[in-house]
């Protein structure tokens, strides 16, 4: 049997890993210390760089979920035809799905010296303007502070809008090592284009550098999803995580256990507070006045009216208190909105969505639709927090 140590050495042999895709994967590794499966996992993924975030996402939870259960926690990395991880003690099963965000200003103004190597092979016009810039750079005695629209900065979901980004930030790439080589020697100037501009200060000798970016104007969020025949283009935050949601959904059905978890990997800020969450599996809270003179109300989540059959049989297996107090649903308010956990493709399919957040934060909301027993797995998970939110060191208020 191949050892924890031998499968991490292959791994790392077998593709183009830098040293930090290194440091990380071998503090993961550490971290999953106690878990069972490991060198097999390992070695499920001895193949090129671009699976080594599937990867260290998948450690990521297992570590998290470890620390979260203690010392004595069962817990199984998976491979072939079975979910990624197994919580023997739950008899719980979670398939994992890497969702992060692509920065493209960084990755053309800002790569590392790995990614650098990887442009140069990759033929993308964006790379190859990266690539020229820093060689620009590369030969200037110059510091270069960029300032950037906010337009520049803001995140983006689908692969659409993420190429139009990297191309954008590509084309201002090559405007900007057009400008520095028309400089004269020891010039401290700015750079004006209509989305950044860059101040431009005299180093004593090459090479030059590029600063951190700062930002100069606000950037916008698209919050109002696409109409269904809209393109994939302007895809929302939280339709980004319904799609994996629904991708993971159907995975491994015969190798499951008796619960059934998705488990998101969320390295994306704007979706930290698990609001966005929330919203996308059980529909948005709405706030309705009660008395305007005292200014009180109340917060509920509307039932879409195909959604009532799934909510009385949730009552008569005594989901109560998780419906009405936790997910804050109201049975006498409807809503045109179809919050995944309504849907039968969901609802039958997995017993709750479990996060895990770039803070390192833990968010567990059940399937309160399950017909499995989820009592165990809300045991497992504190609930006291809105929306469901847990921290394996502290529980925020």
């Amino acid at each position: 049997m191949m050892t924890v140590r031998a499968a991490l050495d292959e791994l790392f042999a077998s593709g183009d890993c830098s040293v930090s895709d290194k440091v990380r994967i071998s503090d993961l590794v550490q971290q999953c210390g106690l878990c069972d499966g490991l060198a097999e996992k390992l070695k499920e993924y001895t193949h090129p760089r671009a699976k080594l975030w599937n990867l260290a996402a998948e450690l990521r939870m297992a570590a998290t979920l470890s620390s979260h259960f203690g010392p004595l926690a069962a817990i199984a990395l998976q491979v072939g035809e079975s979910p990624d991880l197994l919580l023997r003690k739950l008899v719980c099963t979670v398939e994992v799905e890497n969702k992060s965000n692509a920065h493209a200003f960084a990755d053309v103004f800002s790569p590392d010296s790995q990614s650098l190597q990887a442009y140069a092979l990759g033929g993308k016009p964006w790379q190859k303007a990266a690539l020229q810039l820093h060689e620009v750079v590369k030969a200037l005695p110059v510091e270069i502070q960029p300032w950037v629209e906010g337009c520049l900065v803001e995140p983006v979901w689908s692969g659409v809008d993420r190429d139009d980004k990297d191309a954008l930030c590509g084309r201002l790439a090559e405007w900007l090592a057009t400008e520095l080589r028309k400089l004269p020697q020891d010039c401290r100037t700015t750079l004006c284009h209509q989305l950044a501009r860059f101040d431009v200060s005299p180093l004593e000798r090459p090479p030059g550098m590029i600063l951190g970016a700062g930002q100069v104007s606000v950037s916008h969020i698209r919050e109002h999803p696409r109409s269904s025949n809209a393109p994939r283009k302007g895809l929302t935050l939280e339709e980004w995580l319904a799609e994996a949601i629904r991708n993971k959904s159907g995975k491994h059905p015969t190798s499951r256990g008796t619960l059934h978890l998705v488990g998101l990997v969320v390295d994306e800020a704007y979706a930290s507070d698990g609001v966005a969450l929330a919203r996308v599996l059980l529909g948005p809270l709405v706030f309705v006045e009660e008395s305007s003179a005292s200014g009180g109300g109340r917060h509920h989540r509307g039932i879409p009216q195909a959604g009532q059959s799934l909510l009385q049989a949730a009552v008569k297996r005594g989901r109560e208190d998780l419906l009405l107090n936790l997910a804050q649903l109201d049975p006498g308010q409807s809503t045109p909105t179809q919050a995944l956990f309504f849907e039968p493709t969901i609802s039958e399919r997995v017993d709750g969505i479990l996060a895990l957040y770039y803070t390192d934060e833990l968010q567990l909301i059940p399937n309160p639709f399950s017909k499995q027993d989820i009592e165990p797995l809300c045991a497992a998970f504190p609930r006291q927090l809105k929306p469901f939110r847990v921290s394996s060191r502290v529980l925020s208020p």
